[in-house]
């Protein structure tokens, strides 16, 4: 065999391996994406989620058909939503029936090039103790909404999507601001929520003033995403401990540690405490959120002051090691071991925390 053909014969397995590869990456990027619901999606005979617009033209357009799994962009079927002749600013409604975490949402614009075109501009909005509310850090692809005309539309060349910080909601707004002398039109709206990821709860360590809770997670955490402390669950006794605040830790290089604020002195009085996340509490540094987190043990500051000197000191972690009622297992795994003495070491100070 020529030195020639050899040197083929490897270009050739190179890119066979290389498709192979490609085409592994490619289904695995669909499968992920079609393995997420779509909550707006209508199943026949449901209740919810329900659709609601603030207009609809009176031509045989409906704004049911935005939810209905269908991408019709005929004109003469109708099977869309239009605002026409309003040229005001339009709002389309989704009831979930239910609260559900949501952070993107297609719109397939409808486009006649006359009287209905895509808008100037739109925004997402979530139903948030009784009144809409703005989503955070919402982008859109692309920048300016944009849609073909009807001869050459599909659900290709009309989506437009918005991306924001992960919000848990019963119901979800989308506001349409037209052009000035036109109305504004859908064919089919979906409404996704994030990535999830099984990410665990490490620690949950009380401060020596009662006043907050430093919390490890096993992912490094985005410090972009805008947490919600109302995702946040604190008990004592089973009792709801207010959480005023949910922050990163700066202090902290590998990312793995959040703060959760608290009033003065709320862990000082008695136990058990307990700490739960609800889905999309946190969001990791790859993009996933949070699956919901089941209650875990909250470690008090008086738990580790052993001597009631205001610090945790190795003299506290040897009372605690030398008497089996003292000990914490703080890995959860039911025994007291290395890695509880381990963990508890990297709590010592010279000072309270």
């Amino acid at each position: 065999m020529s030195k020639h053909r050899s040197q083929q014969k490897l270009i050739a397995y190179g890119l066979t391996a290389f498709i192979a590869i490609a085409l592994f990456f490619a289904s695995s990027a669909r499968s992920s994406a079609e393995s997420s619901p779509n909550f707006a999606l209508h199943a026949n005979g449901a209740a919810y989620p329900s659709i609601t617009a603030s207009y609809t033209c009176n031509c045989g357009d409906n704004v049911s058909y935005l939810n209905d799994g269908l991408y019709d962009f005929n004109d003469g079927a109708h099977h869309r939503w239009t605002s026409w002749p309003q040229t005001t600013v339009q709002t389309v409604d989704i009831d979930f029936g239910q609260p559900v975490t949501f952070n993107q949402i297609n719109l397939y614009l409808f486009n006649d090039g006359g009287g209905v075109q895509p808008p100037s501009s739109y925004a997402i909005q979530f139903w948030d103790d009784g009144a809409w509310t703005n989503v955070a850090n919402e982008t859109h692809t692309p920048a300016i909404p944009t849609a073909k005309e009807l001869l050459t539309a599909n659900s290709v060349n009309t989506l437009n999507t918005a991306l924001f910080d992960a919000v848990t909601s019963t119901k979800a707004r989308i506001v349409l601001t037209p052009k000035v002398t036109a109305s504004v039109g859908l064919v089919e709206l979906e409404i996704f929520g994030p990535p999830t990821t099984d990410t665990k709860l490490l620690t949950a360590f009380g401060s020596s003033a009662g006043g907050s809770v430093s919390v490890t997670v096993s992912s490094v955490l985005d410090a972009a995403y805008s947490m919600q402390a109302d995702r946040f669950q604190l008990a004592a006794n089973g009792v709801p401990i207010e959480i005023v605040d949910a922050l990163y830790n700066p202090f902290d290089p590998g990312g793995h540690t959040l703060m959760l604020l608290l009033p003065d002195g709320a862990l000082l009085g008695s136990g058990p405490h307990t700490l739960s996340l609800s889905e999309g509490a946190i969001r990791t540094a790859a993009g996933q959120s949070n699956l919901a987190i089941p209650a875990v043990p909250v470690i008090t500051f008086a738990m580790l002051d052993q001597t009631s000197d205001y610090r945790f000191g190795i003299d506290d972690l040897v009372r605690i090691a030398a008497n089996p009622a003292l000990q914490i297992d703080v890995n959860r795994n039911g025994s007291y071991d290395r890695q509880d003495l381990q963990l508890l070491l990297g709590k010592i100070s010279l000072f309270p925390f």
